[in-house]
């Protein structure tokens, strides 16, 4: 790995892309960014795997996001592992705004950062 702030710049770069990728229903690059045992919990408690947030969220006509970011974060890496904090904001199509806190956990593995887990806390 390069050094700190470097890396840094990179899981940033690859969060920005797992958010732009799930507004525009990109699963090829849930596909290749996903680690293979990434969980995802939503702010209800729902739990998914890497096969049912890409299908049953990202590839769900159903859902229609306007907007999907993040900001506010906070970006740490011991090892090889680097953990993002901070809020996302949402809207979708006909039901408004929403905003959570946000944990993304990246693992470094085969030369690169994968998203292997993500959890969201509504915020009222």
């Amino acid at each position: 790995m390069e050094n700190l702030q470097n890396e840094k710049e990179l899981v940033k770069l690859k969060q920005d892309a797992f958010y732009k990728a799930s507004l525009i229903k990109d699963g090829t690059f849930m596909t290749g960014n996903l680690h293979e045992d990434f969980v995802f919990t939503s702010p209800r408690a729902v739990v998914l795997n890497k096969r049912s947030y890409t299908n049953d969220f990202v590839l769900n006509v159903a859902v229609q996001l306007e907007v999907f970011e993040s900001v506010e974060e906070t970006i740490v890496i011991a090892g090889t592992t680097a953990i993002s904090s901070g809020i996302v904001q949402a809207r979708f199509k006909n039901k408004g705004m929403m905003a959570a806190r946000f944990t993304m956990t990246f693992v470094y593995y085969n030369q690169d950062w994968q998203i292997i887990a993500m959890q969201e806390t509504l915020i009222p």
